[in-house]
């Protein structure tokens, strides 16, 4: 059983690539993602990949998106529920539309956030979109950042302060992702095992979330 659905507005890919070496990432992983779990069941699930690769995020035509922000258009301070930043000038954040049915849309600030602007395509809507659920920013260096929200299956990138969007599905979900020194750590769901918890396993990206490979299995967690 998963702990959620695929992603319902969004069809991501899932490519199966070859196994990178098996490098000490985390000091939080218990075992490779050779081995069984400590229930006796096989720890890598047929869509738990290996490999995964970033696609372009698109953009709905405007005229398919009632209420639709376009890239530069203002937004007000209120609208901003997170933010993150790795320069006193650039800031990026969460723009949301809560009267239009929690509409969600990456947004910068080149100013040290006097003025915030709509900064990339429409993420979710929440009323809709459940597993699409993007409510955590992160910065990634001087000029990027990333997006993913706890149960939603996709993590997406900027690294050019919003020109450019990529976006990876993570099938069974996203428990949480962080980084360090440039390096991306997703942890992400498996299978449901006793008790209620689920699979954990970390994905690590050291090319700003283009790639991401399989670097073990960790403790069960609960979502």
């Amino acid at each position: 059983m998963r702990p959620f659905g695929l992603l319902a507005s969004l069809t991501i890919p899932l490519l199966a690539l070859t196994v990178s070496d098996s490098e000490a990432t985390s000091g939080a992983a218990v075992s490779s993602a050779q081995e069984t779990s400590s229930s006796g069941r096989s720890s890598v699930p047929a869509f738990v990949r290996r490999t995964l690769r970033a696609i372009p995020l698109p953009g709905a035509p405007p005229s398919s998106i009632p209420n639709f922000q376009p890239v530069g258009a203002l937004v007000p301070k209120a609208g901003i529920v997170a933010t993150a930043a790795d320069s006193q000038r650039v800031l990026f954040g969460l723009a949301v539309y809560r009267d239009f049915m929690g509409a969600t849309y990456p947004a910068i600030s080149t100013d040290g956030g006097a003025i915030w602007r709509i900064d990339g395509p429409r993420f979710y809507v929440a009323a809709a979109q459940a597993a699409g659920n993007t409510s955590h920013v992160g910065a990634l260096g001087a000029h990027g950042a990333y997006f993913w929200g706890p149960g939603g299956n996709s993590v997406k990138v900027t690294t050019d302060e919003g020109i450019h969007w990529w976006i990876t599905g993570f099938a069974a979900g996203v428990y949480k992702v962080s980084t360090t020194g440039g390096m991306l750590r997703t942890v992400a769901f498996g299978n449901q095992v006793q008790g209620g918890a689920f699979q954990a396993f970390l994905f690590v990206s050291t090319n700003s979330g283009m790639t991401w490979n399989l670097h073990g299995q960790l403790h069960d967690v609960r979502p």
